[in-house]
C-alpha cells in the first residue's frame, strides 16, 4: 500500500468516527429540542380555574383575581391549596377613587 492509499484509509476511519460522534450528538440534541417544544406547547393561559379540569405544567389560570402557573406535571388542585401552583401576579386592592 502506498503512503497515499494509507493516508486515504486513515482519513476515512477518522471521518467515520467523527460522523458517528456528530450523529450521536445531533440525536441527543433533537430529543432535547422535542422535549422543550412539547413543554412550550403547554405554556398557555387556560382562563379562570375550574374544578374537575386537569391542568398541565406551565398552564396558567386566574383564581380570585390572581394569576397562577401550574408547576406540577398535572393538577386538579385549586391554586393556593398546595404546591402544584405558583403565584405569578397577586390580586391588587380594589380602587375606590376611580373617576370616569
Amino acid at each position: 500500500m502506498t503512503a497515499s492509499k494509507e493516508t486515504q484509509v486513515w482519513w476515512k476511519r477518522v471521518l467515520g468516527v467523527v460522523v458517528e460522534e456528530v450523529a450521536a450528538k445531533l440525536k441527543e440534541q433533537n430529543a432535547r429540542i422535542a422535549a422543550l417544544e412539547d413543554r412550550i406547547a403547554e405554556f398557555k393561559y387556560r382562563g379562570i380555574w375550574q374544578s374537575g379540569i386537569v391542568y398541565r405544567e406551565c398552564n396558567s389560570v386566574t383564581d380570585n383575581g390572581s394569576l397562577w402557573i401550574c408547576m406540577a406535571r398535572e393538577s386538579t388542585q385549586r391554586p393556593g391549596n398546595g404546591s402544584d401552583w405558583r403565584l405569578a401576579v397577586k390580586r391588587g386592592k380594589d380602587g375606590k377613587d376611580v373617576r370616569p
